[in-house]
């Protein structure tokens, strides 16, 4: 049976860290500074060893969910952090989750029953956090969050063998995107303040419903538009939409396929607020009935 605790455990250097699996989370009053989240199950057993996940931006900070497909269950969080005077440091809390996404059929939350206090963090370091514990096997389910510079650290260097390049090491970034619609601004998309990245995006469009992004043909997903520097556009039924970002959302500078998953209704029980988020893989991200 696994009970919940939550223990910080430690700072130490971004660079003990490898990147594989991992979403981000920027906010236009953090100066610069992003927070880089990844879920592991530690000791690995015989199940999943890397555990996919979410984020979903707030005005200071994020929702947080992770899956567990071993034992059906999703857990989650809100982070919400604040820079301090010295422009260099994150003060970072975390608290019980308050927009819980739909649940798969014979998935179940689990909700941490107290949290700990995060040490303040600079670019380069990493908290280990354990949101859950089997005290029967040990094994812990493990959330590191790292601080980090947006631009290129080179503190963020893993010291892990080359390999090949692939597309789980391509990550798109939203950066303060704006929307239009048939050419009409969005209202709630013009003073957009956020930042994510991630292997996969959605939008919610008030109105429109759930747009999730890929540029690679995921199962339930369909060829609808392109992508070049800051610039996505794609066609849904009759409407054209197009996002601009302040930042390119994809790296190298060729025009690439937008593959789209559209749904109807709203996300987290919100209908009028645009909203993003992100996740390892756009299927993630697609509700299941």
């Amino acid at each position: 049976m696994w009970i919940s605790r939550v223990l910080c455990l430690l700072a130490l250097p971004a660079l003990a860290l490898a990147q594989d699996g991992t979403v981000t989370v920027g906010n236009a009053t953090w100066g610069g500074l992003i927070i880089r989240f990844q879920a592991k199950v530690e000791p690995e057993g015989t199940g999943q060893a890397r555990l996919s996940g979410g984020v979903a931006p707030t005005s200071d900070g994020t929702h947080r969910t992770i899956s567990d497909p071993a034992h059906k269950r999703k857990l989650g969080y809100d982070l919400r952090a604040e820079l301090l005077g010295d422009g260099q440091t994150l003060r970072i809390t975390l608290g019980p989750l308050t927009k819980a996404s739909q649940l798969e059929p014979g998935w179940t939350w689990i909700a941490p029953p107290s949290f700990p206090v995060v040490p303040m963090m600079r670019a380069g370091n990493t908290a280990a956090i354990d949101l859950l514990v089997n005290p029967a096997t040990g094994q812990k389910v493990v959330e590191y969050l790292s601080v980090e510079r947006a631009d290129l650290d080179p503190t963020r260097v893993a010291k892990n063998p080359p390999r090949d390049f692939s597309m789980d090491d391509v990550e798109l970034l939203l950066d303060r995107p704006r929307v239009w619609i048939n050419g009409n601004l969005l209202p709630s998309s013009a003073n957009s303040g956020g930042a994510i990245r991630a292997h996969a995006l959605w939008l919610f469009l008030p109105g429109e419903g759930i747009f999730v992004i890929s540029l690679w043909p995921e199962q339930g997903f369909a060829k609808a538009g392109m992508l070049q520097g800051s610039v996505m556009t794609f066609r849904n039924s009759s409407s054209e939409y197009r996002v601009e970002c302040a930042s390119p959302i994809a790296p190298g500078s060729g025009v690439y396929n937008v593959y789209l998953h559209h749904e109807a209704g709203a996300r987290h029980g919100r209908t009028s607020e645009f909203m993003i988020g992100g996740a390892d893989k756009g299927v993630w991200l697609i509700r299941k009935d």
